[in-house]
């Protein structure tokens, strides 16, 4: 399944900015809590936005690098 997130952002706690891409085989739904892949091969948590999105919305010269999104996020942030 093709999904949109939005990364947590401390400063401001909570989530929000652009929704990024990613793929899973989690059954998600929008608002549930997750870790993605963050770019420095940590996890940042990160709030599903939208789920069972088409494979047009991934451009296909970037296809190759969409992340997985594997776990839930259990931590309660404020």
């Amino acid at each position: 399944m093709i999904v949109k997130a939005m990364y947590y952002k401390p400063w401001q706690k909570g989530y929000g900015g652009r929704a990024y891409t990613f793929r899973t085989n989690l059954p998600l739904q929008p608002g549930d809590h997750v870790l993605v892949p963050g770019s420095e091969a940590d996890e940042k948590p990160a709030m599903i936005t939208k789920v069972n999105l088409p494979e047009s919305v991934i451009d296909p010269a970037w296809a190759d690098r969409v992340k997985w999104i594997t776990q839930m996020d259990t931590e309660v942030r404020a």
